[in-house]
């Protein structure tokens, strides 16, 4: 297979915002331009795109309210949880399966694709202490591991998988205005994706998996569509100019009415919208500076941005309007056990354990 073999030269980045008149500030519907705009690490980089590929994912065959439940038995049964997920919605082509044992328990599953969200519920871990014998750091990718194969869920092509973050999740609890603790309640594990060597982002191509009590399967996020690739030919790319003014104008867009903003990173990547398109983009960190209240004279607020490389990108973007995600998770419907479970006299806290 031919493959494009192109350049994108990002060198006098820094200029090249600077010098984006007013016309395209009055474009982007702002009230106030950037006073400064700023990259002097990044003046010099080169950001070089061998091989393009776009990938799309492979259609597979839609799934049934039993098909569903089945796959749902499947992970039920690796894990120490007996919940009866006995109520069914369908919305926007998922099914979600829910529990009226524990309001935070859910499986919500993309009936089209087969992405999903397990949430074996909450409720046992509102309590006022740590999780007893949770896996470590170092245990916890393997065991992670184990249960995707166990569940059939284990990428086919393992070099794909890579390992992006061991975290978790902390409960900090307070009696009576006063915190009597912060607990660790699950250990999390989060693997990424790498396509021809370059990192996939975006909402899709993502594996998570919950750890418990004993380092039980508590619960798991599944977004890894079977993808086919396809090269691009040199026209359906963006030329080094059209680069540089999308990223300026997503720039100012982006810090709003900042005072000045410094490029931290910029690199190539492929995006991942989570709806079976993955495409080659820029993604772009930037610190954006703002007035600060008085007791500061400024404030930093990094934000960062992708820039389609694709002159008529399928993938759609976090800047593009859209309808409302119908990707599992899309809809914040994983709740915590606070609403479970409460004292009047308490308040939990629930957060991502790093």
């Amino acid at each position: 297979m031919k493959k494009a073999i192109t350049m994108i030269m990002l060198a006098g980045l820094t200029s090249f915002l600077i010098a984006t008149g007013p016309a395209d500030l009055r474009s982007e519907n702002l009230r106030k331009p950037l006073t400064a705009v700023s990259a002097p690490a990044f003046s010099n980089l080169r950001i070089e795109r061998m091989r393009t590929l776009t990938y799309e994912a492979v259609p597979k065959k839609a799934l049934d309210q039993q098909s569903a439940r089945n796959l749902l038995s499947g992970l039920a049964e690796r894990s120490a949880v007996k919940m009866s997920f006995e109520k069914v919605e369908k919305l926007n082509g998922r099914l979600i399966f829910s529990s009226p044992e524990d309001p935070s328990a859910v499986f919500d599953i993309d009936a089209n694709n087969g992405a999903f969200l397990l949430n074996t519920g909450l409720k046992r871990y509102s309590g006022d202490e740590s999780s007893k014998n949770l896996p470590s750091g170092k245990e916890a990718p393997e065991l992670a591991k184990k249960y995707l194969l166990d569940t059939g869920f284990l990428p086919k092509k393992g070099q794909e998988m890579v390992l992006a973050h061991v975290g978790g999740l902390n409960m900090a609890v307070s009696k009576e205005g006063r915190s009597v603790g912060n607990f660790r309640k699950l250990v999390t594990v989060r693997f990424s994706r790498v396509l021809n060597g370059l990192p996939v982002q975006g909402p899709g191509s993502k594996i998570v998996v919950q750890l418990g009590h004993d380092g039980e399967l508590q619960g798991m996020i599944h977004n890894w569509p079977e993808v086919s690739a396809k090269s691009l030919p040199a026209a359906a790319l963006k030329s080094d100019e059209e680069i540089r003014r999308e990223t300026g104008l997503r720039l100012r867009r982006e810090a709003g009415e900042a005072q000045s903003v410094a490029i931290r990173s910029s690199r190539l990547v492929l995006y991942d919208d989570g709806r079976g398109v993955i495409e080659p983009a820029i993604h772009v960190i930037a610190d954006a500076r703002y007035k600060g209240p008085a007791t500061k004279e400024s404030v930093n607020n990094p934000v960062d941005f992708y820039v389609p490389l694709l002159k008529a990108p399928k993938a759609i973007y976090p800047f593009m309007k859209s309808a409302e995600s119908k990707m599992p998770e899309g809809d914040g419907r994983q709740k915590s056990a606070e609403a479970a479970s409460r004292q009047p006299s308490q308040s939990q806290d629930w957060s991502d354990g790093k």
